[in-house]
């Protein structure tokens, strides 16, 4: 009978683990697609010509061309609620939001200083590229 019983357990345990084992497999296959998908995001975002140009040149047209570029691109890829632009110092010089089913630009007045968040100080000293 114990030992009966002990096999029992055994193999229950044993099909736990199995299926503790494929749930971790695959979520750990679901976060590389998301990883991935998100760096994707960022070399198209890198190479915007919009993005560039209000580098270059940051007038008022230049500006509202890349919020509505990054409203746009929010809304497209649906699983974004924040996309910021930083400049050389860590300080937000655009920022869109999400708003239920839409996207807003930030006044520049609420934009924020975020050099001392982790994301801003392991980038900063990155090579280029």
């Amino acid at each position: 009978m114990f030992f009966y019983a002990f096999s029992t357990i055994s193999a229950a345990h044993k099909a736990d683990v199995e299926d503790q084992t494929h749930q971790v497999t695959a979520l750990r296959a679901e976060i590389l697609t998301l990883l991935n998908s998100a760096k994707s995001d960022v070399i198209i975002l890198e190479q915007s010509q919009e993005i560039k140009s209000y580098l270059y040149k940051p007038i008022l047209i230049n500006e509202a061309i890349v919020q509505y570029r990054l409203r746009n691109f929010m809304l497209s890829k649906g699983i974004y609620d924040q996309l910021r632009l930083l400049d050389l110092n860590g300080r937000e010089i655009v920022r869109v939001n999400r708003k239920g089913q839409d996207a807003v630009a930030v006044l520049k007045n609420d934009l924020q200083d975020k050099s001392d968040r982790y994301y801003f100080r392991s980038v900063r000293d990155l090579a280029v590229g």
